[in-house]
């Protein structure tokens, strides 16, 4: 006899292959010619067909085995059913039909019937048995029920496991005594042993007979197994994920071929794979199109049970893939393969085949989630995938090996590098969109290590490595500092803001060259000699005052929620400041900037946000700075898990991982907080000016105060070089540095020349009565030339710097003198001119020929403009003037030129924050549909040739 126990699990094929079987023995005048052909390969005819005897049970159905087996044996002699074979057998089967129908035989006497018929018809036996794990544990079941309750108790439903055992192992030991052919195949998965055990610890009744089945099966029936193991009766990982395909896809035959080529075209292209690799990723991608090899990989973990308890094999296999085909049909129809992605985040860390270990992994789950929901909108669908690639190349419930993965072994089992994630990202993003999708998601995985917790990297051979973090890592308390701060922010938004050290940082120490500023309580604002009195330096000296309404203001957000919008709030204090006898009262309106907060909900939530961050990572940082109590709690969390209670190594061994991992990860996270608190600044200070994009000032041409907009949007990286937070308010102090280069002369030069132009017009007048400096630079302070000095110092250095000037007029040259407060003229009548010439003497032919000067000519440039430039070419520009390596400016102007905009901005010398300049510039020119028209002054020379090489497109809107 040959005994074939089918023990793997659910969703092996146990019952499939029994059909098969079934098909082949009882229906082969049915079987279609291929199915026949396909037989034969195994050594399978028809004449072998015949000579066979089956007797098939489904044990799962609770009636008694013996009834139904006797049935199938009496079918044997009825000439109308697939069962019967020939009159001989007929006959002989009906020599029993008073014991097969008497209703109940002893195993050992049922046995010998079967054992005579085959005997003595020459024929061979094939008994198969399915569902006898399951079977034993529904009567199981219907046992404990009923003693539960109080009903009788079902002792025989017991003892139809018993009986059944018993038959199996006399049939089999009667096949070998008399060399009977026969082949028992029962099927008795895992769970169903490990239920049944379960049972028999409750109930000595199930244990006594679960014992008595254990040794007809395991000793006495087991003997014929021939050391036939699982493995001999399995298929290989490629055979189901071939199944999986062929019972949920329908995949023309050469589909792919063209798409897998380009697809290892773009991993190349885009550096996820060297040109030599190329060739094994494209076979892989064919093989088991259109799966992508990561979601081939992850259904191949149905296959182990060591890593997925409760995994049921292909069935398994099937339902995760159709989840996943369906929402990669349904949901991302672009995608070129169905890939981990297209799995819920369940499904990826195969949460409900972990078994005992399922709790652990719902923890890294629920703090992943959590991560991924509070992602930048345009990041959470990256970070969603890449959280899923993570999880599914390390799900396991052999948790301590990810712990443990320290070699390359280790990490190319379980660890996810880099290159895996641009692969991944490769297979499902359309190619046009793939270069975009890799240069975020370096962003996004920064994103979940930080906000998660639950992602480590560990450098293994040089190589970066991605794990789940089971046991958690040291920034799962970064989670909880986050949640503390963002409950203060949502009790109290503007307290918040008030109590945030970040944002007092950066308003103590906004510093604007030539500038000052003042924070100051919004009723000073409506007081102007109140005003005055705070500001009357930056009047009397004068130069630039930017007064500071603060967020949190008690007045002015009560007055705010009075008008109900900012624009009206706006608006009414623009009318009072208006007044003549606020006008009057500051006396130079022209040095006022009023910076006032617009607190609509979306503008204010976005400047919380990033706070928040900021403020929880430096308490994180604080945190981290304790390094043994971090060391200490890291460890006691891991310990209590069941992950390491399960794991068999020695308490000192699991200690000395715990603690190697802790010291790597204090060092880690203090880099990668300190990364956050810089982004986070960034952010803040970005969104701290959308607060202040519209400002109220004194217009030079209207001669009234007016709201102007500088930039309704800022867009997220305006401040880009900000490398430490302690820089975000040097780079706040940039950007109003706009408004001030906006309206403001800081070039003397300039205001020489408007003050130089005022007093030749006197001149060529012939006004030469004494001026007074004081009152000369009052005109030029008030605006009278139609620009405003940066300050009232460089506006009377322009008028001192007169001194010295000569006008030539026809008959005489007028010098001006400067001495004190006065300017003087110094007239002085020009010698009379006697004309000097060449005697006819001189005069020869020779000097009668033109000179001829050969030369080659080079043409230099010292200054140029660039015409109409885009977005993109203003900030290309901006990064070679800050560079100041292909060119050195020495000044920059910038034109805005639109129907309801225009002006000029001057930029001299320092370069640092010229992006900031010009971002902010492009967004108002976007937005009011400006031209922008930008203008170089050189320091030195350069050729006109070598200037365009350097500027390259950009000099195609080059005028010289």
């Amino acid at each position: 006899p040959t005994v074939l126990p089918l023990r793997i699990g659910f969703g092996f094929g146990k019952t499939h292959a029994q059909i098969l079987l079934l098909h082949a023995f009882l229906g082969s005048d049915r079987l279609p010619p291929e199915a026949k052909d396909t037989l034969r390969e195994v050594g399978w005819d028809e004449s072998l067909a015949q000579k066979v005897l089956v007797l098939p049970l489904d044990f799962f159905n609770l009636e008694p085995p013996f009834p139904r087996l006797a049935e199938v044996v009496r079918a044997y002699a009825d000439g109308g059913t697939s069962f019967h074979r020939s009159s001989q057998i007929a006959e002989k089967v009906g020599e029993y039909s008073s014991a097969l129908l008497s209703g109940f035989l002893e195993s050992d006497k049922f046995a010998d019937i079967i054992a005579n018929i085959a005997s003595e018809t020459k024929s061979c036996l094939l008994v198969m048995i399915d569902e006898l794990g399951y079977g034993f544990v529904k009567r199981a079941q219907r046992y404990l029920e009923a003693k539960e309750h109080g009903k009788p108790l079902e002792e025989e439903l017991l003892n139809q496991a018993v009986w059944l055992a018993s038959f199996l192992t006399s049939l089999s030991e009667l096949s070998n005594r008399q060399g009977i052919p026969l082949i028992v195949v029962y099927a008795w998965a895992e769970q169903d042993a490990e239920t049944l055990r379960l049972f028999a610890a409750k109930d000595e009744t199930i244990s006594n007979v679960l014992e008595t089945v254990r040794l007809y099966l395991d000793e006495r029936l087991g003997r014929y197994t021939g050391g036939i193991g699982e493995g001999a009766l399995g298929f290989s990982l490629e055979d189901m994920v071939d199944i999986a395909i062929f019972r949920v896809l329908d995949v023309p035959k050469g589909a792919g071929e063209e798409l897998s080529e380009r697809l290892g075209d773009g991993a190349v292209a885009h550096g996820a794979l060297n040109p030599g690799e190329k060739g094994a990723f494209v076979r892989s991608l064919r093989k088991h199109y259109p799966l992508s090899p990561f979601l081939v990989s992850a259904l191949k973990k149905f296959a182990r049970r060591e890593e997925l308890p409760g995994a049921e094999h292909v069935r398994s296999a099937i339902y995760a893939l159709a989840l996943a085909a369906e929402r990669a049909l349904s949901q991302d129809p672009n995608s070129p393969l169905i890939d981990v992605k297209h799995m819920s985040l369940e499904e990826a860390c195969f949460l409900g085949h972990m078994g005992d270990l399922r709790q652990d992994w719902a923890s890294v789950l629920a703090e992943v989630s959590e991560a991924i929901d509070n992602a930048d909108p345009r990041l959470k669908g990256l970070c969603e995938h890449i959280a899923k690639h993570i999880l599914a190349k390390a799900a396991t419930a052999n948790v301590f090996e990810i712990e443990r993965a320290q070699d390359i072994s280790g990490a190319s089992k379980y660890g996810t590098t880099s290159g895996d994630i641009a692969l991944s990202l490769i297979c499902t993003t359309p190619l046009e969109k793939v270069g975009e999708v890799l240069s975020s998601s370096r962003e996004a995985l920064e994103h979940l290590i930080s906000r998660s917790g639950r992602i480590e990297e560990r450098i293994i051979d040089g190589e970066r490595y991605l794990f789940p973090a089971v046991l958690g890592t040291v920034f799962s308390r970064l989670r909880y500092f986050l949640a503390d701060e963002r409950k203060m922010a949502t009790e109290d938004r503007l307290g918040y803001l008030m109590r945030s050290s970040l944002l007092s940082e950066v308003l103590g120490n906004v510093g604007i060259e030539g500038c000052t500023i003042y924070r100051i309580g919004f009723e000073l604002l409506e007081d102007p000699h109140e005003l005055r009195n705070r500001i009357g330096k930056s009047i009397s000296e004068p130069h630039p005052a930017f007064v500071i309404v603060e967020p949190w203001d008690t007045l002015f957000t009560k007055q705010l929620q009075e008008r109900r919008s900012f624009v009206s709030l706006a608006s009414h204090i623009v009318d009072k400041m208006n007044r003549t006898e606020y006008v009057e009262a500051l006396g130079r309106p022209f040095y006022l900037i009023a910076l006032l907060p617009n607190l609509e909900e979306s503008v204010v939530e976005e400047l919380v946000q990033p706070l928040i961050e900021y403020e929880a990572a430096k308490k994180f940082m604080g945190y981290l700075e304790r390094e043994e109590d971090v060391r200490r709690e890291m460890m006691e969390r891991a310990l209590s898990s069941a992950a390491v209670k399960r794991v068999r190594l020695s308490r000192r061994d699991v200690r000395r991982i715990i603690e190697q991992k802790a010291r790597l990860e204090i060092e880690a996270a203090a880099g990668a907080t300190h990364s956050i608190m810089t982004r986070a600044a960034r952010d803040t200070a970005v969104k701290f000016l959308n607060l202040y994009s519209q400002y109220i000032v004194y217009d030079l041409s209207n001669r009234a105060f007016v709201l102007q907009d500088l930039s309704k949007q800022i867009s997220q990286g305006t401040i880009g070089e900000i490398e430490d937070p302690s820089k975000a308010a040097d780079a706040i102090g940039t950007f109003f540095n706009v408004i001030v280069n906006s309206r403001y002369v800081r070039d003397i030069e300039k205001l020489e020349d408007v003050v130089s132009k005022d007093i030749e017009e006197r001149v060529n007048r012939g006004m030469f009565e004494p001026l007074k400096v004081s009152e000369l630079t009052e005109s030029l302070i008030q605006g009278a030339y139609e620009l405003i000095p940066l300050s009232g110092t460089l506006a009377r250095t322009a008028v001192e710097r007169m001194d010295g000037t000569s006008f030539e007029l026809d008959d005489k040259k007028v010098t001006v003198l400067v001495e004190d407060d006065t300017i003087s003229f110094e007239v002085a009548k020009k010698p009379e001119e006697i004309p000097v010439g060449p005697t006819p003497v001189d005069i020869t032919e020779e000097s009668r020929r033109p000179t001829v000067y050969e030369y080659e000519e080079v043409k230099l440039v010292k200054s140029f403009s660039l015409l109409n430039l885009s977005r993109d070419e203003m900030s290309s520009l901006a990064q070679l003037i800050r560079e100041q390596e292909q060119i050195e400016a020495d000044a920059v102007t910038v034109e805005i030129k639109g129907e309801k905009v225009q002006g000029t901005l001057d930029l001299k010398e320092e370069f640092k924050f010229i992006t900031v300049v010009f971002n902010a510039v492009s967004a108002i020119a976007g937005k009011h549909k400006a031209e922008l028209n930008v203008s170089v002054s050189l320091k030195e020379s350069i050729k006109e040739e070598e200037l365009r090489d350097i500027l390259g497109d950009l000099a195609e809107k080059m005028e010289t």
